[in-house]
């Protein structure tokens, strides 16, 4: 069902007190990047007066901060527009030529707001970082050992046929394309054991040295998922909590050398993968 919305331009000083301007029909907002706005701040209301969306345009593109909120008041899309590339929880495709792709966001919690100074949030200085895990090869493996190494973490399991093939295609590409190291989490580990991961590993073509395949406790994937990657939305979940369930997230998470979270991206989309080497090659000399 469309959830009916209520359109009201904020310009400047509106968010003071100032002048609002007339309605607009709502799909102006969500037609594109290049709109009949021109500049300023546009607001949309849910009929049960919950707050829909906050639109921010300059020169009638995106700009800034674009949020939406559910009718209930769950944020849903929540990314920030600079030279034209979207950085947060929503990474779409490039609505205009990037002037500089030498800095990239930094993420802190899980909204995935992008800010663009340092977060205290490590992955590998958390107090989680040394949750105990298996690779492939048997080898002891903790989040917290891959302080000082860019890699890119992902949660898949064996006996997946829907997200994991195209996810795990995608980082076949990373791996090719780049050293950086790549980390998979199952989410299914009383059953993905070191010597399935490891049969799996190799009937794919993964490079143990550089593709940890990781096994370990539910409770352990699922602290990882949630307290370092911010990854257990509602598909993660519905897997942990459910023994026969096995849904999961889609997400890529992109990790700096101190540990900090720098991208997220839908594994599954060939632009989001591209991105990704994008980024990778501006953290990686």
């Amino acid at each position: 069902m469309r959830w009916l919305v209520l359109t009201i331009l904020v310009w400047g000083a509106a968010l003071a007190g100032g002048p609002v301007r007339p309605a607009m029909d709502a799909s102006a907002v969500d037609a594109g990047v290049v709109t009949p706005m021109k500049e300023g701040e546009y607001r949309t209301w849910h009929p049960n007066g919950q707050l829909a969306e906050v639109r921010r345009y300059v020169d009638g593109r995106e700009a800034g901060l674009q949020q939406s909120w559910t009718p209930e008041g769950v944020l849903y899309l929540n990314y920030e527009v600079r030279n034209g590339r979207r950085y947060g929880l929503v990474n779409s495709r490039p609505c205009a030529p990037v002037e500089d792709e030498s800095t990239l966001p930094f993420y802190g919690d899980r909204s995935f707001t992008p800010s663009w100074t340092p977060v205290p949030h490590s992955v590998t200085d958390h107090l989680a970082s040394d949750t105990p895990f298996l690779d492939q090869s048997g080898q002891a493996f903790t989040p917290g050992t891959l302080k000082g190494r860019v890699h890119v973490v992902s949660f898949i399991f064996t006996q997946c046929a829907a997200i994991c093939p195209p996810l795990v295609a995608s980082l076949k590409k990373v791996q090719a394309a780049t050293d950086v190291a790549l980390v998979s989490y199952s989410v299914d580990p009383a059953n993905d054991s070191v010597a399935v991961l490891g049969e799996f590993g190799h009937a794919r073509g993964i490079d143990p040295a550089r593709w940890q395949l990781l096994t370990g406790t539910r409770e352990g994937v699922h602290t990882v998922a949630r307290d370092l990657y911010f990854a257990d939305d509602e598909g993660m979940r519905q897997t942990l909590a459910n023994p026969n369930t096995f849904l999961h997230t889609e997400k890529l998470v992109l990790i700096d050398t101190e540990g900090r979270i720098r991208g997220v991206y839908n594994g599954t989309q060939p632009f989001e993968i591209q991105k990704l080497l994008e980024d990778l090659r501006a953290l990686m000399p």
